[in-house]
């Protein structure tokens, strides 16, 4: 909604803040700008994250889920800014998106992410098991006693976000080229 439109966007405002405040390492440093996107849609089957039916799963692909980049640089400091088509970021997601692009003078101090909070995502990608839980109604307690709702990560679907949002990062940092503020 127009309330995490206005947080993210106060997110990408300091983040501009503080890469327009750094000290120019040469006259002729410019501010350099790239975008990229990588594709975050999950295989249908999963249960849909943050709802309380058990029966809420995903069952279709009405519109891809994306994960959206932004890199700012000017002289050697640079800042990514990713936003993605989830319910939340997992714990350590962005420790190894870091790791990944370390060698592209990328850490934990120069990548900003956050979601847009949907419940059309799924669940299973948190390495807690609280958020990848399914709440039983009373229509479907004897399917659920059948199926894996114990809220164990898959560490394949865990992987494929981190490996997405990386590959995102990398694109817009690929794709710099002089810009401005406006």
């Amino acid at each position: 909604g127009s309330m995490r439109r206005i947080a993210f966007l106060a997110v990408i405002a300091a983040a501009v803040a503080t890469l327009v405040a750094l000290p120019r390492a040469q006259a002729t440093d410019t501010l350099q700008v790239g975008v990229g996107r990588a594709d975050i849609t999950s295989p249908t089957g999963y249960y849909m994250q943050g709802w309380v039916r058990s029966d809420a799963g995903l069952h279709g692909v009405p519109t891809r889920k994306q994960a959206r980049a932004i890199v700012l640089k000017r002289g050697p400091q640079k800042v990514a800014l990713g936003a993605e088509d989830l319910n939340g970021i997992a714990g350590g997601a962005v420790q190894a998106v870091a790791d990944q692009l370390k060698g592209r003078g990328f850490s934990t101090a120069n990548i900003i992410v956050s979601a847009s909070h949907t419940h059309a995502a799924p669940s299973g990608y948190y390495p807690f098991g609280t958020y990848n839980s399914v709440f039983m109604t009373s229509s479907s307690l004897k399917s659920l006693l059948s199926q894996n709702v114990s809220g164990a990560l898959d560490k394949q679907l865990y992987a494929f976000e981190v490996r997405q949002l990386a590959a995102a990062i990398k694109k817009a940092d690929d794709d710099l080229a002089p810009g401005r503020l406006g």
